[in-house]
């Protein structure tokens, strides 16, 4: 499992912070830069803002 996953999970736990909202998108576009991940993961993740 991505980083993605797990990442979902600790965001679940928070408050809606933009702050972290972008750090999360952020790294999610760092892991596809790198060829971690898959588009439909972050597509997935815009979704459900």
């Amino acid at each position: 499992m991505s980083g993605f996953k797990r990442r979902v999970v600790e965001r679940k736990g928070m408050k809606k912070q933009k702050e972290f909202e972008d750090k999360l998108l952020v790294e999610n576009l760092e892991d596809l830069a790198e060829g971690e991940g898959e588009v439909g993961e972050v597509e997935d993740f815009l979704d459900e803002e």
